[in-house]
Order: C-alpha cells, then structure tokens, then sequence
C-alpha cells in the first residue's frame, strides 16, 4: 500500500515506456467521432508523450537548482542534474507526433472566416480571426482536434468574467469558472517578446485605463466607442 517515491527520471520512464507500449497497437483515427470521440488514438498518444517529454527537459525539471537538495529519506535524489540530450528526446518526440497528425489530415488551422461584407483586412486582424476559428470550429471539421471529449461542454459559458451583478444571480448560466484573472494576462508576453512591464513600446502604466474608438484602431474599436484601453 506505501509506494517508496520514485526520483522524477523514474516516474518520467515510466510513463514514457507506458504509452510506446500501448501506440502500436491504439487506431490511427477514430471512424465514428459522433460515438467515440474521446478515444485515444495513435495522434493522442503521441501528442501526450511530446507533452511528457517536453515537460521533462524543461527547467522546471530538468536541472532546477531550487531542487538540488531534494532528496528521499535514503538520501536519493529526486531531481536530476540538467540534461542536454532530454531536449534531443523532446524533439524527436515532437517531429513523430506532428508527421502522424499531418499524415491523418490534422494540421494548425489556418481557416479565415471573414464577417459578411467585410473585405480588404489587415493581415494582424485576419491572424487573429484565424486563431479565433482554431477555438469556435464545429469539431467535426477542425483541424486542430486531437484529442477531446464526446459530449457537450458549455466552455464559452465557463470562459466569460461575470462583469456584472446580474451575472451572479445564476450561477449556472455564467459560472466564470474558467475566466482568466487579470492578474494572469498581465503574465503574456508583447509581441516584442519581453513581459509588458518591460516593453517600452507599450503604455504599460496606462494599460487599465479607457480609450475611445478612433480610425487609427477601426478594425478593433468602434470609432466613438468608449472602453478598456487594449492596444
């Protein structure tokens, strides 16, 4: 009933050998996604193993210094020393996931579905759209769907802030359980790749303040229209 607690490598491997065992023999598609959606296919294992390894040679495992000294009650250590050839394995792992999903027809999405009327966009707001499909697609036509459940989930209800007291008064209309706090956006990245505090192309201080829609931001505020300052 007590299992002594394996070093990570260990428990790594073992996962690892694991999901090598049970790849051969799992489908390369499912045949009837309205019935078996959710069934683990060649593409989700090895998209789980990528994820595996990749988690194993990042730093949070691989040669952390905060633990160095974390040791079982033998005197083992838990946590190994950094490890260049972890990330040779992660990319491997990567390279044969990405050919088998491309090989069953699962690809990024790059499907663009521009408003009614709407022409002649720019190429940042067509990127975005792209992004938007990658999320709001049928499952049944999106590329991207590797792995997911077979039954219906309200995510969008779960996503959305209650931004008001009437948002509260149901809790199972908008639960927001899933709504990204403030706090965690301010963790991403500008696109000039440093954290917003750093940026000096970005109003950082002014971040939270209220902006009015003008031409120079038309394709994402209303000109006229009042609200947070984003761009």
């Amino acid at each position: 009933m007590k299992v002594k607690r394996q070093p990570v490598d260990v428990v790594v491997n073992y996962i690892d050998a694991l999901l090598d065992e049970a790849i051969p023999d799992l489908p390369a598609t499912i045949d009837n996604p309205a019935k078996e959606l959710g069934r683990v296919t060649k593409a989700a294992a090895m998209a789980i193993k990528a994820e595996l390894l990749m988690t194993a040679a990042s730093p949070l495992f691989n040669g952390n210094p905060d633990y160095t000294n974390f040791k079982d009650k033998e005197g083992n250590a838990l946590f190994s020393p950094y490890d260049a050839a972890k990330w040779q394995k992660a990319a491997t792992a990567c390279k044969a996931a990405i050919d088998l999903c491309e090989g069953v027809g699962l690809r990024l999405n790059n499907t663009f579905i521009p408003a009614p009327g709407v022409a002649n966009l720019p190429d940042k707001i067509r990127q975005e759209l792209v992004f938007q499909t990658s999320l709001t697609q049928r499952w049944d036509i999106n590329t991207e769907l590797i792995w997911s459940l077979n039954a219906i989930w309200h995510g969008q209800e779960y996503c959305i802030p209650r931004m008001t007291q009437r948002a509260n008064q149901n809790d199972n209309d908008n639960p927001a359980y899933y709504a990204v706090p403030i706090s965690t956006t301010d963790l991403f990245y500008t696109n000039n790749g440093v954290p917003i505090e750093q940026d000096k192309n970005w109003d950082y201080g002014g971040r939270n303040q209220l902006q009015m829609g003008d031409a120079d931001h038309a394709p994402y505020i209303k000109q006229g229209y009042t609200t947070i300052k984003a761009i």
